[in-house]
């Protein structure tokens, strides 16, 4: 299971980029933080470097390599080490309910930030594990126009009673899937994966045509706190000026949340 991180970093490190072009003369240098603590996996958090794009800037000398990171529980404070690419501790594992807070000095000033880890969710149901699909390729139409019969749309249920947040990935798993429509049409090859905006329904319906392959789909809903919601919200608005980056990182920027998921899968047949 895995977020849309990437893409995050990617706006936060240019959003931070236009912010350095007008505010240059006041400009201090602080650390961009991604971390997603999901329920049941061991903390991991990445810490980049807020890019500078005006000449005589002040860029401070930190080692984003050696910092002293450090991630509290309700009970424990624990000293991530640097791993690769990321601060962990594989002696950790994040709990669900919990409170945790992340804390680290860079250029002379405490980074902070706290989140609470949401509850797994609850009473996830499919209304079907499996769909049959045709085969739409450039022979389909080759004797006019084709009849198709539409399997109904596939009905994710869960319970919500304190209208949280909540989003679902759907990713073929199959190595190397056939494509549902294989026309000469096809400008690109469609994603592997697709997902709903975050929400706080108790639903999410999806429509058959919404699967581009066959194969197993893994159908993963996430159980979200709001600043990932917020976040999500500005990523995808492109009107939202890049000046103003949301953030729930004290003297940073980015992102530090708490995740909890629930797996179904689907299949997808061909007929």
């Amino acid at each position: 299971m895995r977020m849309p991180t990437l893409s995050i970093i990617c706006f936060f490190l240019v959003a931070c980029s236009a912010c350095n072009k007008s505010t240059s003369p006041d400009y201090n240098d602080r650390p961009v933080v991604i971390s997603y603590l999901f329920a049941g996996r061991h903390p991991t958090v990445q810490i980049s470097r807020q890019a500078s794009t005006s000449s005589g800037v002040g860029v401070s000398s930190e080692n984003l390599k050696t910092l002293k990171v450090y991630l509290s529980d309700d009970s424990t404070v624990h000293l991530l080490r640097f791993s690769d690419t990321v601060y962990t501790d594989t002696n950790v594992v994040v709990a669900a309910g919990r409170n945790y807070k992340l804390s680290f000095l860079y250029n002379g000033k405490e980074v902070t930030a706290s989140t609470i880890i949401p509850s797994h969710p609850v009473n996830v149901s499919s209304s079907a594990t499996a769909i049959w699909l045709d085969k739409i390729d450039e022979s389909t139409f080759a004797s006019g126009p084709p009849s198709f019969s539409m399997p109904d749309p596939v009905d994710i249920e869960w319970t919500n009673d304190d209208k949280s947040y909540y989003m679902l990935v759907a990713e073929n798993t199959t190595a190397d899937p056939e494509l549902v429509r294989d026309t000469i049409s096809n400008s690109s090859r469609p994603a592997f994966s697709f997902r709903n905006q975050p929400s706080v329904t108790a639903s999410v319906r999806l429509p058959s045509m919404s699967f581009e392959y066959f194969g197993l789909y893994r159908l993963v809903l996430y159980h979200l706190q709001p600043e990932y919601a917020t976040l999500y919200e500005q990523e995808s608005n492109s009107s939202q000026s890049l000046t103003t980056p949301v953030t729930n990182i004290v003297n940073g920027f980015g992102i530090f949340t708490g995740i909890n998921a629930d797996t179904l899968y689907l299949q997808v047949i061909k007929n």
